[in-house]
């Protein structure tokens, strides 16, 4: 890596708690997936507790729940070693950038996202752009594309039953451009939610 690179991230590193020479034989690519997984544990950001807290409700409730899907991490590593060195780099810097962000604006986002202010979400909330690298791969960008197919699926098979139904997932999936609730109104579905 870079001078300022390897500063930055010998310095989220330290902040983690972690030994900098823990990822050395690591591709820059796989450190900055590793390195973002680590704030996003450290920070609570990766959405664990959210989905077993939900998991945890239906079952109390004899409601029942399922994962939209499984992946498997390989193929999308295999693909990652034929980065070249310059879109690892980049891989890096993206990380870096997603985490300096995430540090200054998470706890407004989740503070707005629970008092249902859209416009603060919306102000807060900020596009991994470490994704951005990893579609580069076939595998990652295809398995992205799935992950909103299925839960177009889903709601469309919640719509078509009586009562109620409810859907966790990363909120990247509903705001971004021909995300899920795009397709959706595509579809002629009113999306609606609170004002912002």
């Amino acid at each position: 890596l870079p001078a300022d690179l390897r500063a930055r991230y010998e310095g989220w590193m330290t902040k983690l708690g972690k030994k900098i020479d823990d990822n050395d034989d690591y591709l820059a690519a796989i450190a900055a997936l590793d390195l973002e997984g680590l704030f996003r544990d450290k920070f609570e950001l990766d959405g664990k507790e959210t989905g077993a807290a939900v998991e945890r409700i239906a079952d109390h409730a004899d409601v029942p729940s399922k994962s939209l899907a499984t992946y498997r991490a390989m193929p999308v590593v295999d693909e990652v070693q034929a980065m070249s060195p310059e879109t690892q780099r980049l891989c890096m810097k993206a990380a870096l950038d997603d985490i300096d962000t995430q540090s200054a604006n998470a706890k407004l986002a989740a503070q707005a996202w629970a008092t249902g202010d859209l416009a603060g979400i919306k102000a807060h909330y900020s596009e991994t752009k470490l994704n951005g690298g990893f579609e580069k791969t076939k595998t990652f960008a295809a398995a992205r594309d799935q992950i909103v197919a299925l839960a177009i699926n889903a709601v469309n098979e919640s719509l078509s039953k009586s009562g109620k139904n409810l859907i966790v997932i990363d909120i990247g999936y509903l705001l971004r451009a021909n995300g899920l609730l795009d397709r959706l109104a595509a579809q002629g579905i009113t999306v609606e939610g609170p004002p912002g």
